[in-house]
């Protein structure tokens, strides 16, 4: 998510004049999640990937399930969704119109991430994104700074997890 992810330059100075280099510095450790195997597999194997930079292992995940969770509940409900939720309550559109592109367009992401990275990916997007009857919805059992997490019994207090209709299936026939 934008609020908590930045992109630092480094123009070489800092590291002996050494060419420059993109980072991603990243504000919120109990919000981003990378599929370890994949990024692996993606940059030269393990010892390349090995954190990648990440100082906290919680941001690397062996599977799918959670990638997909992060991306539902941070790119696709607070991103994509909610603006045209808002959009339509100003009368701007119609609500059924609005989700109908938002559906389309990441049929579209998905069907060339099909093409240009084969494999699971594409299909679990499809199975759990596009045609999954519910998505899931981030709920805080309570602030993070109230509680310690072992007070609380959650692993993650904001990755409580529940779940709610899919509204992309609206107009969809189903």
């Amino acid at each position: 998510h934008q609020q908590n992810t930045s992109l630092v330059f480094e123009d070489g100075s800092g590291n002996g004049g050494a060419v420059p280099r993109l980072r991603l510095l990243i504000k919120d450790h109990d919000g981003p999640r990378v599929h370890a195997i994949r990024l692996a597999a993606m940059v030269g194997g393990g010892p390349a990937a090995d954190l990648c930079g990440f100082d906290d292992r919680r941001i690397l995940t062996s599977g799918d399930g959670p990638v997909t969770d992060v991306f539902t509940t941070i790119t696709l409900h607070l991103c994509a969704a909610a603006p045209l939720f808002e959009l339509a309550r100003l009368g701007r559109a119609p609500l059924d119109t609005l989700l109908r592109r938002l559906r389309d367009r990441l049929t579209d992401a998905v069907d060339r991430l099909a093409v240009t990275r084969p494999g699971a990916a594409a299909a679990l997007l499809r199975r759990r994104v596009l045609d999954a009857d519910r998505l899931p919805v981030k709920a805080m059992v309570t602030a993070g700074t109230l509680f310690t997490k072992e007070r609380s019994g959650a692993a993650d207090i904001n990755k409580h997890y529940v779940t709610g209709p899919n509204y992309l299936l609206r107009e969809s026939g189903r």
